[in-house]
């Protein structure tokens, strides 16, 4: 008579097939994700696959515009400094012929001081009333050496709906 070896727990058995559908599960899974990630790599297949490829660069319908904003600089301290002036995206704008000097910013613009040819150290302070206005943040100063030129700062709005 033949002789069955029964394991004593019934659920072994199951334990043991269902690790081994696991694992070839598994296996299947990291085959498919690299061939996944093979296939975006060629660029008409990505856009083919995400539609968000599509959609890049393209402008948002209804989206408000940036807009502009008036911002003034001033000479903490009055007076004026004529041999420093105001540069946007590096090009010169107006000089601090008085203490204060009012701009037209933009969407990105970068503004700078440029006091390379300007003698003494002086405090600059932007302020502004734009609420859409991020960044510069109004009441933002920092100190301009002679000869020097000071941190960039950049403009950006936020989107606030009406």
């Amino acid at each position: 008579m033949r002789r069955v070896d029964r394991d004593p727990n019934p659920l072994a058995d199951v334990v043991q097939r269902s690790t081994e559908w696991m694992f070839r599960l598994a296996a299947l899974g990291l085959c498919m994700l690299a061939a996944v990630q093979g296939l975006l790599m060629v660029p008409q297949v990505r856009v083919w696959l995400l539609p968000v490829e599509r959609l890049e660069g393209a402008p948002v319908q209804g989206a408000a515009s940036a807009g502009e904003a008036e911002i003034s600089l001033s000479l903490v301290g009055g007076g004026e400094w004529p041999d420093a002036y105001v540069t946007i995206n590096g090009r010169p704008v107006q000089a601090f012929s008085h203490a204060e000097v009012r701009l037209t910013v933009h969407e990105g613009d970068a503004l700078q001081v440029d006091a390379t040819r300007a003698r003494g150290n002086r405090r600059v302070s932007i302020d502004h009333d734009s609420p859409r206005l991020l960044t510069p943040v109004a009441g933002l100063e920092w100190d301009v050496g002679g000869g020097r030129k000071s941190p960039v700062v950049h403009v950006h709005f936020i989107a606030i709906n009406p």
